[in-house]
Formats: structure tokens, sequence, C-alpha cells
């Protein structure tokens, strides 16, 4: 009795949190001229539909936009809301502060104090629409894959930063690159490239041959 009691419990605190998890991530995307926008959520394997994982896009002044993604430590309530939070924070900031370096320190500072167990790696972009000209940091995240056409895809080697949450980290840098019509950028969590059997460098060598197909 006391074993069914505690799957019982477990699966209703699994339904609450993907419960949660879905309702804090966008319903939609901006509809933006001149920019497509596309995002696919799935769990990375079978029993693991509830994490920290999440994904944002957001109109901003001067005809830019924000762009993030990010993933929390965890795979249960606490993540999912935490995850929420950190997107809260990162949109509140984003409004205030153009350089996303500045956004993400900023976030970091606010994570620190109110939560000071957690630990997240988010990466934040602006685009500006009018110029193609994209500014972006990370906290922790992996890089941004870039594609320009068939055949060509690279990696933003842009310095990865210390993720959210950690004492005593330095201090993030913004990259900045001006984009052509025509270009993709894809962002994306560990769960697309990670797996048990190969090192993460293999993942991510697939994926970027992938894009270039």
């Amino acid at each position: 009795v006391i074993g069914l009691g505690h799957a019982e419990t477990s699966a209703r605190d699994h339904t609450v949190a993907e419960t949660l998890q879905r309702s804090l991530l966008p319903d939609t995307l901006p509809k933006i001229t001149g920019l497509d926008l596309a995002v696919r959520y799935l769990p990375a394997a079978d029993g693991v539909n509830v994490g920290g994982d999440w994904y944002d896009a957001f109109l901003l002044d001067g005809n830019r936009v924000g762009l993030a993604i990010g993933d929390v430590a965890g795979h249960n309530i606490t993540a999912a809301s935490i995850m929420g939070q950190v997107r809260t924070l990162l949109r509140a900031y984003a409004i205030d502060t153009a350089d996303p370096a500045d956004v993400l320190q900023r976030t970091n500072s606010a994570l620190a104090g109110l939560l000071p167990d957690a630990l997240a790696t988010v990466i934040y972009a602006t685009l500006d629409l009018d110029t193609g000209d994209l500014t972006y940091a990370s906290a922790g995240h992996l890089p941004l894959l870039l594609s320009y056409g068939p055949g060509h895809a690279e990696y933003l080697d842009n310095p990865a930063g210390t993720m959210l949450g950690v004492p005593g980290a330095g201090v993030i840098a913004s990259g900045r690159l001006g984009l052509s019509p025509g270009t993709g950028l894809l962002l994306y969590t560990d769960g697309l490239v990670e797996d048990h059997s190969r090192d993460i460098t293999e993942g991510l060598d697939v994926l970027a041959a992938t894009m270039r197909s």
C-alpha cells in the first residue's frame, strides 16, 4: 500500500510539473515582418517530459527582437517553477537593457539573491531587424548554430561564460555579427545533442552536418 501511495504521489507531481511547465512557455511566437520564427519542443528521452528547458521570443523597441533559450538544472516541479522565474527576470531586464551580456549579468544577480540554489544555462540575443545586426551572450549554454545557405553551417564561438547561479561567476561578454537575408539561426538545449553513448562534441558535429544538408 505504501508503494502504491508513493507511485500515485509521483505520478501526480509529474502531471502538476508538466502542466506548470507548459503553462509557462509561450503559446505562440510573435509574427514579425521579415523574420520567420519556429519552435519544436520535445522531451529528449522517454519518461522525461518535465524539466527546466524554455524558449522565448519577444519584440523590443528600436525594431529589435529578443531571442532566448535556457535550461534550468533539474527535472521536477522546482525546475519548472524556476524556469518561469528566470524567463520573467530576463524579459524584465531586456526591456531596460540593450546589451545581452548586461541582461544576463543582471538576471544572474537577481537569481543569486532570490533563488541561491538555482542553476541555469541561457543564451540571449537581440536582432536588429533594420540592419541585421545580431548581438548575443551566453551563460554556460551551448553555442548558437548559424546556417547561411546549402552546405554552410557553423557555430558561433564567443566565450560561453559561466552558467547563472554559480557563486563568483565571471563577467559575461557579448558577441556581435551581421546577418544577411536568408540566414538561419538555431537555438537549442543539450537534449538535442547529448547522448550517454557518445561525447557531446560528436552530437554537435552531427547537428552541424544536419544543418548543412
